[in-house]
């Protein structure tokens, strides 16, 4: 089961009030009068960084690669509602921030010898290898950097995997 865990109220100010309380004017955004919501889309569009407020009353793109053009109030609502609707309130976690799909796992596996084969050889960078080196590894240095390790038997490994 999934559950919604609400962790912090937007626009919180020193003196504790929030920023008129935007978090309920979203949540019913739908039935609020038309100059309610479009200050509300204004607000938070600033609070998530989509523009800035100049004193004029107009609003400017924070992105680089928009108009740098001034935008009225009714723009700003018109343009960047569905960003703000999509940004706002409880949501999935966003993939851009952790990938709640795709949880980083290690899997264990035991690598053997190729048949006819007595040892397991690979080459690593000598800075990569472990500090306590196992007794079956045998290290040949190989060129600057480099060295070969030559494994006598079995080699516990750990893989990178991912999981729900």
């Amino acid at each position: 089961m999934r559950l919604p865990v609400i962790v912090s109220m937007g626009g919180v100010n020193a003196a504790g009030r929030t920023s008129g309380f935007q978090s309920f004017r979203r949540m019913i955004i739908d039935i609020l009068p038309d100059d309610q919501r479009i200050e509300t889309l204004c607000a938070l569009a600033v609070m998530m960084g989509l523009v800035t407020a100049s004193e004029d009353g107009h609003f400017v793109p924070t992105d680089p690669d928009a108009s740098q053009t001034p935008l009225t109030a009714a723009q700003v609502a018109e343009t960047y509602a569905q960003q703000v609707m999509d940004g706002t309130l409880v949501r999935r976690v966003e993939k851009n921030h952790f990938d709640v799909d795709a949880l980083y796992w290690q899997s264990s596996a035991a690598l053997q010898p190729a048949p006819n084969e007595t040892d397991i050889k690979f080459t690593i960078a000598a800075s990569k290898l472990p500090k306590n080196l196992p007794d079956s590894w045998t290290v040949t240095p190989q060129g600057e950097d480099e060295v070969l390790v030559t494994v006598t038997g079995d080699l516990d490994v750990k893989l990178e995997n991912v999981r729900d």
